[in-house]
């Protein structure tokens, strides 16, 4: 059984803005805690917060942790779901399940998935994909060359090859390399230490070669090269298909994957390639942090307002912005402090009450329009930070709780000051759950243009990384780079997509990675992946008779 843990007391500490590609995070407060943090909270782990024991659930993921913060009872986290920004933001305390399940990859082939579902756009190799049964797929060219006769005639003639004797490939290779050039759709098996990378390399080296002597018609629309992307699961696989290339192609190659500490790669990295473009990069952000930054300070206002809410008494100042004319009506002359007079006029000493009244702020006229919602509120009453709190507090605090909870509607009177004091707290209340709905509603369209921003910001800086890859004759990544490039992997128009170790890929991740522009595709591999990746994906799959990776649903497909 997976180890969870269940933290309590979870409160909103602060809005972050400063990572305007990645999206708003949320820093939090918890206070529960196991006896051994760093086994929790780490990075791109699925959060479930409720208030309500799980009726209701805010998802999340773990955005950043500092070992520092976390021994402090503090980390940031990331909402998976847009409208649950007002859950987490209006409510006071949360409890939170750590689930130490990695989320960030599923959740980006979720988006993908929803984005073609929602374009309604053709999937890459939908036939194979979806149904791939024998009956329907016919072994064919890839389109290159079925828009090219003259080229099919004698690349499909495979008579006409070299010899096996004057090629380095073994019998088995050169099948699988003639197969990988000759067809829409080839799967390659292979256990480890049979050439599956080299023969990945073979394939992209003919391919170069085609480019280099214009295999192709003068009057095709080819460009000058066709991209090749290679994917794979292993940073050690991904090393491995480069070092290949380099025998004879050292330029036009881009690397998209983990650090290497190989210096001949590291070159070839998008992070490195990124480096030469910092003016590009800066402008980007800079232009979009100022606006998130004001946005945030806007959002930590409706934040602090919205607990204020449930925790304070609001003043005539504030609360003439939801009461009717009539209620107004009721305050003709009123004075500093006139609505805590109204709700604790009997229940507090006479002394006690002239005190409150004299700390509350002296009265301003109405705020026009709803601008009293991301300002600092005017209070008659906020509670002492003293812990334990005072009497008087606590009665107070409990007048304010029985209120909340009382589900009486009093009669109408004609005035506000013939109701009873326990109708009065009813009354008041009313106010603020108008005062609440129209936070509540202003903390999602703010959330919402920070969305917004994000979204442009990130546009902005794929821009910047298509403008890397386009250039390039050879992509090589590695499975989770793929995903969170996969946005610019969609705008490319690859020739062929060379998957290796494709037997660790989920068919998901391959429905959302392979560019549907896409002309051929190989998949290298076992049929029965030995890296435990997506491991609840794959039990959840085998339960249903469902198969997990593309090369598993072909081979079985036959």
């Amino acid at each position: 059984m997976r180890e969870c843990f269940m933290f309590s007391h979870v409160n909103v500490f602060k809005i972050i803005t400063t990572h305007t590609a990645r999206g708003v995070t949320i820093r939090v407060n918890f206070g529960t805690r196991p006896d051994d943090l760093s086994r929790f909270l780490t990075f791109g782990t699925l959060l479930c917060l409720t208030s309500n024991d799980f009726h209701d659930m805010i998802f999340a993921s773990v955005a950043k942790r500092d070992e520092t913060w976390v021994q402090k009872g503090s980390f940031e986290l990331r909402l998976l779901r847009e409208g649950d920004a007002v859950k987490i933001l209006t409510t006071r305390y949360l409890t939170m399940l750590d689930a130490k399940i990695y989320v960030a990859e599923y959740h980006a082939i979720y988006e993908a998935l929803e984005q073609i579902r929602e374009s309604k756009s053709c999937m890459a190799f939908e036939d194979y994909m979806i149904s791939a049964s024998a009956a329907r797929i016919q072994k064919k060219p890839p389109k290159v060359l079925q828009d090219n006769p003259e080229s099919t005639r004698r690349v499909m003639k495979l008579e006409d090859w070299p010899k096996l004797e004057q090629c380095e490939p073994d019998e088995y290779q050169m099948k699988a390399i003639q197969s990988a050039l000759t067809n829409e759709v080839t799967v390659i098996n292979g256990h480890p230490g049979t050439g599956k990378t080299y023969v990945c390399n073979k394939i992209v080296h003919l391919m170069i070669l085609q480019d280099r002597l214009s295999h192709y018609a003068p009057d095709s629309d080819t460009r000058q090269h066709d991209l090749k992307l290679f994917i794979c699961y292993s940073r050690a696989t991904l090393d491995e298909f480069i070092r290949g290339i380099l025998r004879f192609q050292t330029t036009g190659i881009v690397r998209c994957g983990e650090h290497t500490t190989d210096a001949d790669l590291a070159k070839f990295s998008l992070e490195k390639q990124r480096q030469n473009r910092k003016s590009e990069i800066s402008a980007c952000d800079s232009q979009y942090k100022a606006e998130l930054g004001e946005l945030g300070k806007r959002l930590d206002a409706l934040h602090e307002n919205s607990y204020l809410l449930d925790t304070a008494i609001l003043s005539l100042n504030t609360l003439q912005a939801v009461m009717t004319e009539e209620q107004r009506g009721c305050f003709p002359n009123a004075e500093r402090g006139e609505i805590l007079k109204w709700l604790l006029l009997d229940q507090i000493s006479d002394q006690d009450l002239r005190r409150l009244q004299s700390r509350a702020p002296p009265l301003q006229g109405r705020l026009p329009g709803d601008l009293w919602i991301e300002q600092i509120m005017s209070l008659d009453f906020k509670p002492d930070r003293e812990n334990p709190p005072s009497p008087l507090a606590k009665h107070i605090a409990k007048l304010h709780r029985d209120g909340k909870l009382s589900s009486k509607r009093p009669e109408r009177q004609r005035s506000l000051w013939n109701l009873g004091i326990s109708d009065r707290w009813v009354v008041y209340h009313t106010w603020v759950d108008i005062a609440q709905a129209k936070i509540r509603e202003r903390i999602g369209h703010v959330y919402g243009q920070m969305e917004s921003i994000r979204r442009m910001s990130q546009r902005a800086h794929d821009d910047i990384d298509f403008n890397i890859l386009e250039t390039a004759s050879v992509v090589a990544t590695t499975c989770c780079e793929a995903i969170k490039i996969q946005r610019n992997l969609m705008r490319l128009s690859p020739r062929i997509v060379i998957i290796e170790e494709a037997g660790e890929m989920l068919q998901a991740v391959a429905a959302t990675i392979i560019p549907p522009q896409s002309q051929q595709l190989v998949l290298i591999g076992d049929k029965d992946p030995r890296i435990h990746q997506y491991t609840h994906a794959r039990k959840l799959a085998e339960g249903s008779g469902v198969k997990t990776s593309l090369l598993q649903h072909l081979v079985d497909s036959g």
